[in-house]
């Protein structure tokens, strides 16, 4: 693909994201009168059925402009739809993956907490074997209706037809705690630091509070690349330091999926701890030396 052709990916996967907003607002944190007992299950259903949904609707606008490309996915990875087996088809013979997180914040998104939920994108071009370098990530807010996009280029804010460049702010050095993802369980980062604050639902609100000045910076251990990753790497392109805690710089990721057999997963960061935010800052340095003293 030259630049023009991976614009134009972008925009489709951008008209794909968008098309589903109307259905993604008005499922936003529905009450039920459902019994306590299945209130639960059925509320993971719901979201899940959107999550599928959202997938779907953006797949089906990818492969009519884009059928050559390979996949990485979050839903039926068992039980593929005839869109996504179509992708599936394209695997090692493609240049070019695309990533897909369809629902990111969904517990925040299906109890109503905030409009930070979203759906990520990226785009990922082959270097070498099983590795690629992302070139393109995407971020949109169906609340906002709103997208970051980054690229070689920096990160930009789009809302209808206007594109603003955003520009990095130096952190306040203010001894601010660092943020980390927090689950349903709250265990999903298990660190020996105390000075961190286990507060946020989605790594779209995470890249939303540190671009807009409201965090200083975030912690992300073992998550996915489709999400964890390509939103450290947006960041990145807006001027954010990503180093992980041992030192090394975020480098080339995982082309496509996993394959084992008959089972297909989505890649994880194997990179260990890693730090987003402002190196200078004085907290930055604290959490590395922490992990890594020399």
């Amino acid at each position: 693909m030259i630049d023009a052709d991976i614009s134009r990916l972008e925009t489709v996967l951008m008209q794909g994201m968008q098309s589903t907003r109307d259905t993604v607002l008005a499922s936003f944190g529905v009450p039920t009168t459902l019994s306590p007992k299945t209130e639960k299950s059925v509320l993971k259903m719901a979201v899940s059925q959107i999550d599928m949904g959202n997938q779907e609707a953006i797949l089906r606008v990818l492969f009519d402009h884009f059928p050559e490309i390979e996949i990485s996915v979050e839903e039926r990875l068992d039980d593929p739809t005839e869109v996504q087996a179509k992708f599936y088809a394209n695997h090692g013979k493609s240049e070019y993956c695309v990533t897909l997180d369809a629902l990111d914040g969904s517990f925040a998104y299906e109890k109503g907490i905030n409009k930070d939920y979203g759906i990520i994108a990226s785009i990922i071009k082959r270097t070498d074997g099983n590795m690629g370098k992302m070139i393109s990530g995407l971020i949109y807010y169906p609340a906002y209706d709103m997208f970051y996009l980054a690229n070689n280029k920096g990160l930009f804010e789009i809302k209808g037809d206007e594109r603003v460049h955003l520009k990095k702010k130096k952190a306040e050095d203010n001894g601010e705690q660092y943020s980390a993802i927090i689950t349903h369980d709250r265990n999903r980062l298990h660190l020996d630091i105390d000075s961190f604050k286990n507060d946020l639902y989605s790594c779209t609100e995470i890249v939303r509070k540190i671009v807009q000045g409201e965090i200083p910076g975030y912690l992300m251990s073992g998550s996915q690349v489709l999400d964890s990753m390509v939103s450290a790497w947006m960041l990145s392109k807006w001027g954010a330091d990503v180093i992980y805690a041992n030192g090394e710089s975020l480098g080339n990721v995982h082309f496509g999926d996993l394959l084992d057999v008959n089972k297909r997963t989505p890649p994880r960061d194997t990179g260990g701890l890693f730090i987003v935010g402002d190196k200078t800052h004085k907290i930055f340095g604290e959490y590395m030396r922490h992990h890594h003293p020399d």
